[in-house]
């Protein structure tokens, strides 16, 4: 008959390792998202239309607006990089429509607090 003491250690073993092979897994893939910058606006006041240069390097941006009277606020996610991913060294162009015209309200990124200024297409 197997003693219990060393069937507990066991279990205890192979649920340490199952975790620490699960920690090691999410490093070097990534798990989840997390906010990313902007690094410039393109549009005009009489547009709904707002071009955002995400700092993502190929990693398909998710882009959200909550718009007020007075600002639109943008914030970029990105899938969360793990350690075998680029480093952000390059921008992807994210277009984003409005639900009315951005007019003289202000552009602000969310993640950095900034604001941005579009630039006339």
């Amino acid at each position: 008959m197997a003693d219990p003491e060393v069937s507990k250690v066991k279990l205890a073993l192979g649920l340490v390792l199952g975790l620490a092979g699960a920690v090691f897994v999410a490093l070097l893939f990534g798990v989840g998202e997390q906010h990313t910058g902007i690094n410039g606006v393109g549009g005009r006041p009489d547009s709904t239309r707002l071009d955002l240069a995400v700092e993502s390097c190929n990693q398909s941006p998710r882009v959200e607006v909550v718009e007020t009277e007075s600002q639109v606020s943008v914030s970029a996610f990105i899938r969360r990089p793990g350690l075998l991913d680029g480093r952000g060294d390059c921008l992807d162009l994210v277009r984003v429509t409005l639900d009315s015209e951005l007019g003289d309200r202000t552009v602000v990124d969310t993640a950095s607090g900034r604001q941005l200024v579009p630039q006339a297409e």
